[in-house]
């Protein structure tokens, strides 16, 4: 999958986030042949991912697996009676369990067109049976699985506002 990288992105406001994520992942790169590791990946601007990914499999002590977070913040607590609610949004259920999402899980794979979350330890399961995708049932060469910190925040967020617009 290629990707130009030369427009407006996230960064200082005057569109250098996409020179930002360059200059990381050539820095990574970098770092891996100042280790002796020379996985012949050259980066310039155009984004293929199956090089860069693949590290995550090939190699755990990559420059690019050590990206990955080692920390897993700890499962949201929620109410019992919170799977019963009705008005839980679409996004903070997993498809996997159809239960709202208490530790969301990013699965990352150039495999895949997107990003799709589940709950962690549902998808964890369901890789060590087959790797495919739950949701397009994509074949998975490749794949990590980040924390999604954002949904995270989302839900427990949700959560806090429904409680107090509905108390129990």
């Amino acid at each position: 999958m290629n990707m130009n990288m030369n427009g407006n992105g996230n960064g200082d406001g005057n569109g250098n986030g996409n020179n930002n994520i360059i200059n990381n992942i050539n820095n990574i790169l970098n770092m891996n042949n100042l280790n002796g590791n020379n996985p012949g990946i050259q980066f310039d601007g155009d984004l293929d991912l199956d090089p860069f990914f693949g590290a995550f499999a090939r190699d755990p002590g990559s420059a690019a697996a050590q990206l990955a977070p080692t920390h897993w913040p700890m499962p949201l607590k929620i109410p019992e009676e919170a799977n019963e609610w009705s008005d839980i949004p679409r996004g903070f259920v997993c498809s996997i369990t159809q239960s709202l999402i208490t530790q969301p899980a990013l699965l990352v794979s150039p495999q895949l067109s997107g990003v799709p979350s589940y709950e962690l330890e549902a998808i964890k399961q369901w890789l060590q049976q087959q790797s495919r995708d739950p949701k397009s049932n994509t074949a998975l060469r490749d794949y990590q699985l980040l924390p999604n910190e954002d949904l995270y925040r989302a839900i427990d967020d949700w959560i806090q506002w429904r409680l107090a617009r509905h108390p129990q």
